[in-house]
C-alpha cells in the first residue's frame, strides 16, 4: 500500500489513524538532536526501551555500517543516551551484548552510562532468551543471554519505586508502587519466531511489553530510539500506550509499517508537518 512508503529523504514521520492513540515512526538518526525534536515534538515519555545495534558486521542493515571502530561504536551508544534523556521521566531500559565483533564494549558503555548520564541505577536483568547464539558466538561459548540496563531518573525513583528488604541478610528488592509489579532481574522470554524475513534483528515482542506493564500506565508514551521491525510499538499498541519510534534503516521502516497493520489491523497513514 502507497502509504507504507518510507520517503527517508524527507524524514516523514509516520501515525496510526486514531487521534486518541498517535504512534509515530520516523526514519531517522537518534543520534541527531534535530532528528529527535521532530520525531518528539515536545513530548517527554515514561519510558524509554531500545536495543542498541550490536556492531556485528552481519550485514543486517542498509543504511548504517555495523562494524564501528571500538570507540566510534561507544561514542555513538552514549550520544544516542545523552540526546534522548531530555526526553525521559522515567525509566530507561538499554538492551546491549557482546559478539564475535565487538567483545568488551558493551561493558564501557555500560560503565559510562552509570557514570555520566545522571541517571540511577535501578537494576542489571539478565534476558534468558531460552536457547543459545551460535551466529553471534561462532568459535566461542554459546551465549544464552543479554543485559538490559534499567536506570531511571531521581524524581521517577522516589515518586514510583519503593525499596523492601528481605530476609535476615536484609537483601533489597524494587517494588513499583503504581503499576503494583515487584522487579525481578531474570526474564526468560523465548525468540522463537521473532525474526522477520527481511530484519533479523528483532526482539520478542513479550519483551518491550514486560517493561511496558512494570514501568508504566494507559497512556503513557514510551520511545524507542532504535525502533527495529517495531516490537515495542506493537506491544505498546496492545497495552493501550503511545511509542516513538526512530530507526535509521529506511528498510527496517517500511518492516515495522507492514508488520504493524499485520500484527495490529490498524491502517497506517503518513503524518507530514511544517519542519
Amino acid at each position: 500500500m502507497e502509504e507504507t512508503t518510507c520517503e527517508c529523504g524527507n524524514k516523514i514521520k509516520y501515525k496510526v489513524s486514531d487521534i486518541k492513540n498517535a504512534h509515530r515512526l520516523m526514519c531517522g538518526s537518534s543520534e541527531e538532536p534535530k532528528d529527535l525534536e521532530r520525531l518528539m515534538d515536545g513530548k517527554i515519555v515514561k519510558l524509554i526501551f531500545t536495543s542498541a545495534p550490536y556492531n556485528m558486521n552481519a550485514g543486517l542493515y542498509e543504511n548504517y555500517k555495523d562494524n564501528l571502530a571500538s570507540q566510534e561504536y561507544i561514542d555513538l551508544n552514549l550520544k544516542v543516551i545523552e540526546n534522548v534523556k531530555k526526553y525521559l521521566k522515567g525509566f530507561l531500559f538499554y538492551n546491549l551484548s557482546y559478539n564475535r565483533n565487538s567483545r568488551w564494549q558493551f561493558l564501557e558503555i555500560f560503565y559510562r552510562i552509570l557514570k555520566e548520564s545522571k541517571l540511577e541505577f535501578l537494576e542489571l536483568i539478565l534476558w534468558d532468551k531460552l536457547h543459545g547464539m551460535p551466529i553471534t558466538s561462532r568459535g566461542l561459548l554459546t551465549r544464552e543471554f543479554e543485559q538490559i540496563l534499567v536506570m531511571g531518573d531521581s524524581e521517577s525513583m522516589k515518586e514510583d519505586l519503593e525499596l523492601f528488604f528481605l530476609g535476615k541478610n536484609d537483601r533489597g528488592a524494587y517494588f513499583n508502587k503504581k503499576s503494583q509489579k515487584g522487579i525481578s532481574n531474570l526474564w526468560k522470554i523465548g525468540t522463537n519466531k521473532s525474526q522477520q524475513k527481511n530484519l533479523l534483528a528483532c526482539f520478542p515482542i513479550a519483551l518491550p511489553m514486560k517493561a511496558i506493564l512494570l514501568m508504566t500506565a494507559r497512556g503513557d508514551a514510551v520511545l524507542d530510539c532504535f525502533s527495529g521491525s517495531f516490537s515495542t510499538g506493537i506491544a505498546c499498541e496492545r497495552t493501550f500506550r503511545v511509542c516513538y519510534g526512530m530507526d535509521l534503516d529506511p528498510k527496517a521502516i517500511e518492516i515495522s509499517l507492514a508488520r504493524f497493520t499485520k500484527l495490529t489491523n490498524r491502517k497506517i497513514t503518513k503524518y507530514e508537518d511544517n519542519l
